[in-house]
């Protein structure tokens, strides 16, 4: 997409020509400083005289650099009349036809960068669900599985006051040549979604860097603090995400969370479990 560049250009014409007009001043002074030096050294021409042919050249040099900025800055926004990408793509849609006056910022089209797609969904601002989190995506309209190997890629940092709803993106890997632009979608979450933990609200404890609960080794009875991400808060209970070694305990039947008392735990503290405690499952 090209702009008008008739006025962009004669202004880049006039302040090249005015950059060339300081340059050969400043060059000429610079000459007749270098000349003079030598004299103002000899005392064959007066301090002041010799003062004034210097002031001179460094004036014309300052000129000059600002002449040249002035001339970079003109090029700049000629240079700006033609819309280049960065990187192929698919333009989406055109929001300027020929002969609109258009402003700085305005959003004239949109662009689609190449490579592996992505779906777009908004997801409830309480899930928080980690980057790199898998999920099935499918045709809305057929239910034919695009894939279930989709990967997390960015989740927006702030939500939609209005919907309560956080914006998504999804990577769609090895993206069929079938799968088009704007096409609507159903992304249905998966990751670790089997491996979600109910514990009660008040084992969850955070200790300044991320929240985490903290668990008892079936080896030992000594207390572990695990950093887990927090899924949502229901009611009393909390929903987390365990980690690898949570997730083998719990297969193995041997997990135990501490729920009362985590704020006074410390790392390695040997603890007595009440017989009436049940394990976590």
């Amino acid at each position: 997409m090209t702009l008008d560049r008739t006025d962009l250009a004669h202004d880049v014409t006039s302040q090249s020509a005015n950059a060339a007009s300081l340059r050969a001043a400043w060059e000429n002074a610079a000459a007749d400083e270098r000349r003079y030096r030598g004299l103002d050294q000899t005392g064959a021409v007066s301090k002041s005289f010799y003062d004034g042919i210097r002031s001179r050249a460094e004036s014309l040099h300052a000129q000059l650099m600002a002449a040249d900025a002035n001339r970079r800055i003109a090029t700049d926004r000629d240079d700006y009349t033609v819309l280049r990408a960065d990187h192929d793509g698919t333009v989406l849609s055109v929001f300027a036809e020929a002969g609109n006056v258009v402003s700085a910022g305005q959003q004239v089209l949109t662009f689609a960068s190449a490579g592996p797609l992505e779906a777009s969904v908004d997801l409830p601002e309480d899930m928080n669900l980690p980057i790199g989190s898998s999920a099935i995506v499918s045709d809305a309209k057929s239910d034919q599985i695009i894939t279930r190997a989709a990967s997390l890629r960015q989740i927006a940092a702030i939500e939609d006051t209005a919907t309560r709803t956080v914006n998504a993106r999804y990577i769609i890997p090895n993206s069929p040549t079938n799968l088009r632009i704007g096409q609507t979608l159903t992304v249905t979450l998966t990751s670790s979604l089997s491996d979600d933990m109910v514990v009660p609200l008040s084992a969850v404890f955070d200790m300044g860097s991320a929240p985490g609960v903290w668990i008892i080794e079936p080896s030992n009875k000594k207390v572990a603090f695990h950093p887990v991400p927090l899924r949502r808060v229901e009611g009393s209970a909390a929903v987390i995400m365990p980690d690898q070694r949570m997730r083998d305990l719990r297969a193995s039947g041997e997990l135990q969370v501490v729920a009362a008392g985590v704020h006074d735990l410390h790392a390695g503290e040997v603890v007595t479990i009440a017989p009436d405690q049940a394990q976590m499952q």
